[in-house]
């Protein structure tokens, strides 16, 4: 970006980086138990549960994916942001408060206390651990992609500032530092879109653009094929419904009625936060040219087309706090399930560990991944194909069977692989035959499982 000065951005990002430590370390201060650690002692009220809701889906994949996908594809943009709104309306009419009511610490504890199976519940906790590990590499990718214009053979010390604050203030104050410190960056996001939504509204570029919410150049939504929309709306809704790093806001409130409140209120926010990077990537869609190519980020080139440093700073600064709002939840979510479904009673002392393994362990895998969108879709499709189903199941069934559960999963996976292996632009793997494989296999499995448990009480009569 040429209207970013490298020394500005440098003096702001590390301020920005500094206060989110110094705010999560002394939030955290008082973290001295595992409890407390990775659920705030189950004390999290409406709003500040909200807020939290909130950041830990303004990532990369709502700054970046929503206003590259309106870029290329239109209105589908908002699919994906929309996907997410739709599970947290789900969350909020009733299975947010389920989750709050059963007292759990991690959703592969279901798979112990509802299907008896120890096995399993490991089993899940490995998916759930591989998703949540695709999804923080992911938003390691994007910081790389952010700053990579900008500071060139400075991005490696910059990264390292940014990751190395977050992975410093979650280790030493768990769940407690993650809400203030997400608190704080959805600030800075929403001050920082509607900063340069004033901006364009006052230079009247959207005048420039009559037709820049019906857009007809090549690549609308009519031309996205249909396992594509599955992707960006059917996954992000199911995956809100299982994902722990939501599920452990929830088994934090103080009680139901926070929980189920929360899961509304954080609905309304991110699909109207959508609407922001939707509108600048259809905006920067229609200032390019047609037959120009997009050497960069359509948002970042519409930063530059505004000609603003400090904006542009700032909206910088603005993304990288939406990557670590996310990124710092993912990483005590990994956490909790490594401590909790893999560890013993435990200490403070191995949480912290745990969380300082996997947060070097993203580092370390995020060069082997390209494309942001990719690594997201594929990490959310792994683990509702496999979990979805058992866990819809046992929070809204009475009876339940270890075996269905079994057979869902595994054959969720194996239909995920099928698909992936068949399909060679990987973001655009299709989720639907998996999930309705995993689907098949638990009705099957728990019919065969009645029949014989029938038959069992037949010849003990």
């Amino acid at each position: 970006m040429r209207t970013v000065d490298l020394s500005l951005l440098t003096v702001a990002l590390v301020f920005t980086v500094a206060v989110c430590g110094a705010l999560g370390l002394w939030a955290g201060r008082c973290s001295n138990n595992k409890q407390d650690y990775f659920l705030a002692n189950r004390q999290l009220g409406w709003l500040p549960l909200s807020l939290t809701l909130v950041a830990t889906q303004i990532g990369a994949g709502m700054m970046l994916g929503t206003s590259q996908e309106a870029f290329t594809s239109g209105i589908v943009g908002l699919f994906y942001s929309a996907g997410m709104g739709l599970g947290f309306l789900i969350l909020g009419f009733g299975v947010a408060g389920r989750l709050r009511e059963l007292n759990l610490c991690t959703t592969a504890q279901l798979f112990e206390t509802h299907y008896g199976s120890k096995m399993l519940r490991r089993f899940a906790s490995l998916l759930s651990v591989a998703t949540l590990g695709g999804l923080l590499t992911g938003q390691v990718v994007a910081s790389q992609k952010i700053l990579s214009p900008i500071a060139g053979e400075w991005t490696l010390w910059l990264m390292a500032i940014l990751w190395g604050t977050l992975i410093i203030y979650t280790l030493f104050g768990g769940l407690r530092a993650v809400v203030a410190t997400d608190m704080l960056q959805v600030g800075i996001i929403v001050a920082a879109l509607l900063a340069t939504l004033g901006i364009c509204w006052v230079g009247n570029l959207h005048t420039a653009s009559a037709h820049v919410w019906v857009s007809t150049r090549a690549g609308t939504t009519a031309t996205v094929p249909w396992h594509k929309w599955q992707s960006v709306l059917l996954m992000p809704a199911c995956y809100a419904l299982i994902e722990q790093d939501l599920a452990q806001r929830f088994f934090s409130s103080k009680n139901r009625r926070c929980a189920l409140l929360a899961a509304l209120i954080a609905a309304i926010a991110v699909i109207l936060l959508a609407l922001l990077p939707l509108y600048f990537g259809l905006l920067a869609r229609d200032l390019l040219p047609a037959t120009q190519q997009p050497t960069s980020h359509p948002l970042l080139l519409l930063m530059d087309s505004l000609g603003n440093p400090l904006l542009s700073c700032a909206m910088l600064c603005a993304l990288l706090a939406a990557v670590s709002s996310t990124a710092d939840s993912l990483l005590c979510a990994m956490a909790s399930n490594v401590v909790y479904d893999f560890g013993q009673a435990g200490n403070i002392k191995l949480s912290r560990l745990v969380t300082a393994i996997v947060g070097i362990t993203a580092l370390l895998l995020a060069p082997l991944a390209n494309s942001v969108l990719e690594v997201l879709t594929l990490s959310y499709t792994l683990s509702v194909s496999c979990l979805f189903v058992p866990i819809m199941a046992c929070l809204f069934k009475k009876q339940v069977y270890t075996q269905a559960a079994w057979t869902s999963a595994l054959l969720g996976l194996f239909g995920f692989f099928a698909t992936f292996l068949q399909t060679q632009a990987h973001q655009d793997v299709n989720p639907l035959p998996a999930l309705l494989l995993s689907l098949a296999g638990y009705i099957v499995a728990t019919l065969w499982e009645k029949k014989q448990t029938h038959k069992g009480q037949k010849q003990a009569i």
